[in-house]
Formats: C-alpha cells, sequence, structure tokens
C-alpha cells in the first residue's frame, strides 16, 4: 500500500493518500472488525469491501485507533475517542484519510466522464466562474470533492449541493460556503489533482 502523499501543516492537521495494492486478506489481519459488522460488509461487491477495508486501515495506521474503536454518528460521520476530527474517503485504487483539532471534510475521485451528465444536479455557473482557470472536466471533479467535503466536515443531512454549498475567493484562496436558513459556515478549501485523481480537503474557519 504505497503512500503517495503526506502533508502535514502547521496546525497538526495531515492527510494521507494511498494507493491499495494489498489483497483483500491483508486488510482484515490488520484491522479488528466485529463479527456483526464483519456480517454486513461481507455482503458489499468486493471493490467495496477492499476499499472500506482500505480506510479503516488508514485510520489505524495514522489516526491510532482501531476499528473497533471508531463510531459511526446517526448521520454516518465517523468519529473516534480522540480530541481530533477525520474524514475518510475511497475512490477506484486510492483511500485517503484526513484528520484535524477542527471539523473537516475530504473526497477523492478518480477521473469520470460521466460526471458532465450530472452537472445540473450539483453545480451553478457561479461555481464554474470561481474555477475559471481550470478546464470544464477538472472544474466540474473539484466542484464535486469540495462539495463532498463540505457536506462531510457539516456532517449532518439535508444539504442541497446546488442551492446550499458554494464558493467564493478570498486573498487567492478558495473558500466554501454552506448557507441555509439559520446555518452558515465557510471551509478553507484545498485542491489537487494527481495522476489523474482529484482531492479536495477542508477545515471549517471560525464564525467572524
Amino acid at each position: 500500500m504505497p503512500l503517495r502523499v503526506h502533508h502535514k501543516k502547521q496546525n497538526g492537521s495531515q492527510v494521507h493518500l494511498w494507493q491499495i495494492r494489498e489483497t483483500e486478506d491483508f486488510f482484515i489481519s490488520q484491522n479488528s472488525i466485529s463479527s456483526s459488522k464483519w456480517d454486513e460488509v461481507s455482503k458489499w461487491k468486493p471493490n467495496r469491501i477492499k476499499e472500506w477495508l482500505a480506510g479503516r486501515f488508514l485510520i489505524r495506521q495514522y489516526a491510532q485507533c482501531t476499528s473497533k474503536d471508531l463510531i459511526i454518528d446517526e448521520f454516518g460521520k465517523p468519529q473516534i475517542p480522540l480530541e481530533i476530527e477525520l474524514s475518510i474517503s475511497h475512490s477506484g485504487e486510492y483511500a485517503a484519510l484526513y484528520t484535524s483539532n477542527q471539523p473537516c471534510g475530504l473526497d477523492i475521485q478518480i477521473t469520470n466522464p460521466l460526471i458532465l451528465k450530472i452537472e445540473h444536479k450539483f453545480c451553478n455557473p457561479m461555481d464554474l466562474e470561481v474555477f475559471v482557470g481550470c478546464n470544464k472536466m477538472d472544474a466540474l471533479h473539484f466542484i464535486w470533492c469540495a462539495k463532498e467535503a463540505m457536506y462531510k466536515a457539516y456532517g449532518q443531512k439535508e444539504i442541497d449541493y446546488k442551492s446550499h454549498l458554494s464558493f467564493s475567493i478570498r486573498e487567492a484562496e478558495v473558500i466554501g460556503k454552506l448557507q441555509k436558513i439559520g446555518l452558515q459556515k465557510s471551509y478553507k478549501l484545498h485542491t489537487s489533482k494527481i495522476n489523474g485523481l482529484y482531492m479536495v480537503y477542508c477545515d471549517q474557519l471560525e464564525t467572524l
């Protein structure tokens, strides 16, 4: 499982991106999984099982937490009994983990031309203006990943990607915004593309 990216920021947050090369049996041997959870997971498609196991392996390696310690809250957000926040993502043969001391989100996505067919479901013309320096394929993948990351950082349901999530530029940085009635949050976004894989992770900014 070669490490492709490892960034450690000054505030202590870290992002890890791995290329999955190991077998399913390897991950099973490295993860402590309850029999009840395995009964659920074993019914999934093989690729999804390996992605899930790889994500849990990253948590064990870099968040110093076993699968048994991992808690999935009522909204599906992963939590661990430590004073850190985490976010997991996987796509194709890659798995990624982001840890931070504040609400955070991460999403990765391998290049998929079908994103052009669902553009209308998550993207506004104003979103594309923020990523005007990219070709449209890159822009749509970054917008999708950014909105997924913000959604994960917020950690609750009832968010419409097209009407509640937007972007702005602040001091040459892309800032994500979550706005709906009675709720307003901002996120600092970090974007990158590595060998056809798009990655966006975000940290929640303090409300001014």
